[in-house]
């Protein structure tokens, strides 16, 4: 048996993005509260296999039961959870060109799930053209409030040059919409908070 994470006795943790584990890394580290939860994907684009997943209690679909008459017993439906509104994926464009573990250079990769606190988190830094930026998601789906779920954005710019960092977020409020947040980095840092609602 392969061993894709470390050892720790409170995290789910690695050092590595092992891409033909990804599927496995974002089982391992998904997140929930009996109410919502969703697998460990990535926020930002990954055009290699992945496998996005959100999920809400209470919305399934029935599936009818395909089996022969000699299978007495069997429900008349399954009932197949199926993936809710996508309100986790940001774009993130570092001087219009967007992040892509699947194809940039990147370094210092972290990936853990905090048992005792519920955190996942996930750093690394990423070179594109000629920035250079440490990027950290820190995700939480709250337990006292079963619809809340928050993701802390944080970005770093490595270089003294200033860049250019734009994030195209997909919310779910009344209806699916659109929201364009442009900001430019000179300092050492900038950080983004990203509260997102589930509405019943």
């Amino acid at each position: 048996m392969q061993r894709i994470f470390e050892i720790d006795p409170w995290k789910v943790v690695t050092h590595t993005l092992d891409k033909d584990n990804k599927r496995l890394q974002e089982s391992m580290t998904s997140i929930g509260n009996e109410y919502m939860g969703m697998r460990g994907m990535f926020e930002e684009k990954y055009s290699d296999d992945t496998h996005k997943g959100i999920y809400l209690g209470g919305v399934w679909f029935p599936d009818k039961t395909r089996v022969g008459w000699w299978k007495n017993g069997y429900p008349a439906y399954f009932g197949k959870v199926i993936n809710a509104v996508d309100f986790v994926s940001v774009d993130i464009k570092l001087n219009n060109s967007s992040i892509d573990l699947a194809k940039d250079k990147y370094s210092d990769f972290e990936l853990a799930l905090d048992m005792k606190k519920g955190l996942l988190t996930r750093s690394y830094v990423v070179e594109k053209e000629d920035a250079k930026v440490k990027v950290t998601s820190v995700r939480f789906v709250s337990a006292d409030f079963k619809e809340l779920y928050a993701n802390k954005l944080s970005f770093e710019n490595l270089d003294k040059r200033p860049l250019r960092l734009r994030l195209i977020l997909s919310l779910m409020l009344m209806s699916l919409m659109k929201m364009l947040i442009t900001m430019n980095i000179s300092g050492k840092y900038t950080q983004l908070l990203i509260q997102n609602k589930v509405l019943n």
